[in-house]
């Protein structure tokens, strides 16, 4: 039997981002944080790229048509920009926690969803680089690839959670707390 000042315990430490799971998240948003913060300087220079008219230092020359073509601005806003905003908004998630503890669960499924819809877009923008403009922008890819990996990161991690407070329940459902 578990005593009531136990579980207690238990609950503060889950709150107050002390427990197990908080420090698991710690680290993944960490990493996700270090490639977030590559993801905003690639797509600074891009960006800057983009609206100064300058060329991309690419392997191929296909980087700066990319940039200069006509997929490369939505609406007026280049896609480099929105690749920096969503970067941005990544890493200002990531680092939150440090400086607001109150806040290190609340910001879990904002980060979850914000690399899933980074990563759909990289999806789209990935095929249509390779099957509509047949070209290699190894800016494109490697943005791509950091996209894919937050997200395979904070999805692997909400995934671990989901796992521990399915067992949890089942712990608790079993009598053995």
């Amino acid at each position: 039997q578990v005593s009531l000042s136990t579980k207690l315990r238990s609950t503060t430490d889950s709150l107050s981002g002390d427990s197990k799971d908080a420090e698991e998240w710690e680290s993944t948003r960490k990493i996700v944080g270090s490639l977030a913060t590559f993801g905003v300087l690639e797509t600074t220079y891009l960006t800057s790229q983009k609206v100064l008219g300058g060329l991309a230092l690419c392997s191929s020359a296909d980087c700066s048509s990319v940039l200069s073509g006509p997929y490369s601005s939505i609406g007026g806003v280049p896609v480099s920009f929105l690749g920096l905003v969503s970067y941005a908004a990544v890493l200002g998630l990531c680092v939150a926690p440090s400086f607001f503890p109150q806040c290190e669960r609340r910001v879990r499924l904002p980060l979850v969803f914000t690399t899933a819809v980074m990563a759909g877009f990289s999806a789209w923008l990935v095929a249509l680089l390779v099957l509509k403009l047949q070209a290699f922008c190894a800016f494109c890819f490697a943005s791509a690839a950091l996209s894919w990996s937050n997200f395979a990161l904070t999805a692997q991690q909400q995934q671990r959670d989901r796992a521990a407070a399915a067992t949890e329940n089942d712990d608790d459902d079993d009598g053995s707390n």
